[in-house]
């Protein structure tokens, strides 16, 4: 009898454990809105946290985080001291979803086109263009150490300012992932700028983020890689993303790959400027180009030539497009 009750105890708590294991995996789902008012716990919309930053030190893993129209800025230091140091971390386990209105019961009723979502480094709210950005923040997002399971869906990232002459602070303006792999979707990168290289992001450090149908437009770098740098083992994969207005210095006016081998699939590159490589450069590394629009062509199955005719600023394709349903 006693055996079989110790057998019945331990039953019990194994199922116990993987329930608490279960709900523990669902995680929860918090709400942000910058129209908030202070001191919301961040459990509905009606008492949603007023500040990313408050979601971002509470969250567990497996918790998401739908975050309403607006504009955010980082308001913790990273890295450094100082204000320029203000980034936001994002963490493994972690998904942030941005796009809502503030009234949403599922993430299928967001529409994160119309409801920008807007994280931005522009500390003092005074840039006009790149003039004025002089105390904006380096990074606007760090992915520095994640994994797949951070995720970041549906935001424009702008205004990162990573000026500094000296390592780290020298590129990644929009966003940078050293040994980080986050998974980046719907996002949009756009007036960011780098010293060195990568004015909307960087990835270095063996990084292998998996980014998808994003936006890079309008990122420069005084050096290599305007709208994205990979370097050192780095290989991102990215998929149905635009490059267009992005320039660099030196060379790769959106992309720039040293010693690093990403996939590019069903993508387009286009009207980017860099005295050497205006689309990709590449130096140490065989990128995977498949079924893309680049400008002057590029070698790859599928690969075409075309104007991909956008139709309007937020480079929608006009019905007209060669690029509509072109991909693989």
């Amino acid at each position: 009898m006693g055996e079989r009750l110790n057998l019945n105890t331990l039953f019990v708590k194994a199922i116990t454990l993987l329930l608490l294991g279960c709900a523990t995996a669902a995680g929860e789902v918090f709400f942000v809105d910058a129209n908030a008012s202070t001191g919301g716990d961040g459990t509905t919309w009606e008492t949603a946290y007023k500040y990313l930053q408050d979601v971002l030190d509470n969250a567990l893993k497996g918790d998401e985080i739908w975050v309403a129209a607006g504009v955010y800025k980082p308001t913790i230091e990273i890295g450094g001291t100082g204000d320029r140091n203000k980034s936001f971390q994002i963490r493994k386990g972690i998904a942030m979803y941005g796009g809502f209105v503030g009234i949403e019961i599922s993430r299928e009723q967001r529409d994160w086109q119309t409801n920008e979502t807007v994280f931005s480094g522009d500390l003092n709210g005074d840039d006009v263009g790149f003039n004025n950005n002089g105390e904006n923040s380096y990074h606007v997002v760090i992915g520095n150490k994640t994994d797949s399971t951070a995720v970041l869906d549906g935001f424009v990232i702008t205004a990162g300012n990573a000026n500094s002459s000296t390592w780290p602070d020298d590129g990644g303006g929009g966003m940078t992932n050293y040994e980080g792999s986050p998974t980046i979707t719907n996002c949009t990168f756009i007036g960011n700028s780098a010293y060195a290289d990568g004015g909307g992001m960087r990835n270095w450090g063996n990084s292998k983020p998996m980014v998808t149908n994003c936006t890079f437009s309008g990122n420069s770098s005084n050096q290599e890689g305007g709208g994205m740098m990979n370097g050192e083992a780095s290989s991102p994969a990215v998929t149905n993303c635009t490059f267009s207005g992005n320039s660099a210095v030196t060379a790769g006016g959106s992309i720039c790959n040293t010693n690093s081998n990403p996939t590019l699939t069903n993508c387009i590159l286009w009207g980017n400027s860099a005295p050497t490589g205006q689309e990709i450069h590449n130096s140490g590394s065989m990128p995977i180009v498949t079924s893309c629009d680049i400008a002057g062509g590029y070698i790859g199955t599928g690969n075409i030539n075309a104007n991909p005719q956008f139709g309007d600023r937020d480079l929608r394709l006009s019905p007209n497009s060669q690029c509509i349903d072109a991909g693989r």
